[in-house]
């Protein structure tokens, strides 16, 4: 007598096109929620300031004076500025950006002073910067993130 074996290992393909509808509705959904409200732009504006508030962080750290210091002067909630020391007027111009200061159309930065000490740290205290996308600076340790 000969057994009969009947193969069950894989999937039906009623079971793989349920799952393909259902990944392809998750990723729509997915996909019209990025897109409202400009979140790829506001996306690129955050990681912008964030490579700004990096570059004077490592500026600082890389100090060639005594007593230099590396500052982002977020002076209001749509603009901002990078100095040395301790003016705040003697502006210098960012990498990437033609005028010394930037201006910014998609998201709104607190407006404050941020400088960075010798070892990258801002200070004692976590700083928030922007609350939509959140941009924040560590107490202490200085990273941004």
């Amino acid at each position: 007598m000969r057994k009969i074996l009947k193969k069950t290992d894989g999937f039906t393909l009623i079971e793989m096109i349920a799952v393909l509808m259902i990944m392809g509705v998750v990723g729509a959904v997915v996909l019209s929620r990025m897109n409202s409200a400009g979140f790829f732009e506001k996306t690129g504006e955050a990681k912008k300031v964030i490579g700004h508030l990096r570059y004077a962080q490592l500026k600082s750290m890389k100090k060639v004076t005594v007593n230099e210091q590396w500052c982002l002067n977020l002076n209001s909630s749509t603009t901002y500025w990078l100095y040395k020391n301790v003016s705040p007027y003697t502006k210098v111009i960012l990498p990437g950006e033609s005028v010394d200061t930037v201006t910014l159309t998609m998201i709104r930065l607190t407006p404050q002073t941020i400088c960075f000490d010798s070892f990258g740290s801002a200070g004692t205290a976590t700083l928030t910067i922007c609350n939509d996308p959140t941009i924040t600076i560590e107490a202490n340790t200085g990273f941004i993130h």
